[in-house]
């Protein structure tokens, strides 16, 4: 009797996979393990796509690969929040030189083409030797008195007025 109920059992796990029908009514497919009408045929399906769960070497490839985009990124940010910063300084270095174009100033760091937009050609230039660098002094006269730019470097490095008047 034991033996009954073993092939039973067997025989239940063992049985081939149920036949499946495609049947269509009305425009409307459904699949179903009854034949639709008497006399149709099963449907053949395709095999069962098994995947493997990935290897350890394949794992390993993908945390490297992760770990690589993770350092590309990370470095990528890096580049973009120095070139933002750069731009930022930029931007703001443009803004205080047109601010002071625009009041017929001179600022630190102005370039020479930068004092004869604020200023204009000045009345005389004079050119030297400091440290090793050129350097290069523009004289501006008015009626108001004199200004005085330097340039070390082509770049303004101190700028001075005297009143018409004062003392030396």
């Amino acid at each position: 009797m034991r033996w009954i109920i073993a092939v039973a059992i067997v025989s239940v796990t063992t049985a081939t996979p149920a036949e499946v029908y495609r049947c269509e009514k009305n425009g409307k497919v459904t699949y179903t393990d009854q034949p639709c009408e008497a006399g149709d045929q099963p449907h053949d399906l395709p095999e069962a796509i098994v995947v493997q769960p990935p290897s350890k070497s394949e794992r390993d490839l993908a945390k490297q690969h992760d770990a690589r985009l993770q350092r590309d990124k990370s470095t990528r940010d890096q580049s973009d929040a120095k070139w933002l910063k750069e731009h930022q300084r930029k931007k703001d270095r443009a803004e205080r030189v047109r601010a002071a174009i625009i009041r017929h100033d001179v600022i630190k760091g102005m370039t020479a083409a930068e004092v004869r937009s604020a200023l204009g050609n000045p009345d005389q230039v004079s050119q030297s030797e400091s440290d090793g660098s050129p350097k290069e002094t523009w004289t501006y006269s008015d009626d108001a008195g004199t200004r005085t730019v330097n340039f070390k470097n082509d770049e303004v490095s101190s700028s001075s007025k005297r009143k018409k008047g004062a003392k030396k």
